[in-house]
């Protein structure tokens, strides 16, 4: 039951009880009036503006009755809403498997780094022993470098002198 007019005014109290006027065409009428009256099209269409003649439809055949009911509770848009949230709900919970996995897999990789940075202290802690060892060879060489070169300047002179002496 749709009001065909091509232009129609509708007049209505704002909240602070002033008159509004509008004019609009009838498809926004259409729509603009079970919004200010806040009701469903489809109340309005079987409830309050239920014709004499129709308005045993509640005594009706299931079949009528359920068809009825479910344009006035918006049944389809429920149930379409329900299977929206189930399919959301799906997504993101496959989301989240998903990412669950991701983490472990980020989880393993950085305990291995954090072993590996750990063995490369390590290793770097031995290196520096091991040039600390080195260096103190090379200073033990050193000395006994200069013994070796002072040991062989005695035996020179030593045999110097015994040649001299043997003369």
């Amino acid at each position: 039951k749709e009001y065909k007019q091509l232009e129609s005014v509708l007049q209505s109290l704002d909240e602070t009880g002033a008159k509004v006027t509008m004019s609009t065409k009838c498809s926004d009428l259409n729509k603009l009036v079970p919004q200010l009256m806040g009701v469903s099209h489809a109340i309005l269409e079987n409830v309050v503006f239920c014709h004499q003649e129709e308005s045993n439809w509640c005594l009706g055949d299931d079949a009528t009755l359920k068809k009825k009911f479910d344009e006035i509770f918006a049944a389809a848009r429920y149930t379409k809403a329900l299977e929206e949230i189930r399919k959301f709900k799906n997504e993101k919970q496959n989301r989240l498997k998903v990412l669950h996995a991701e983490l472990e897999t980020a989880e393993q990789a950085l305990g291995h780094a954090q072993r590996l940075q750990g063995s490369v202290q390590a290793e770097r802690e031995k290196l520096e022993a091991i040039r600390s060892e080195i260096s103190g060879l090379d200073e033990r060489i050193a000395e006994l470098h200069a013994e070796t070169t002072e040991l062989e300047a005695r035996e020179r002179a030593l045999a110097e002198a015994e040649t001299r002496r043997v003369r």
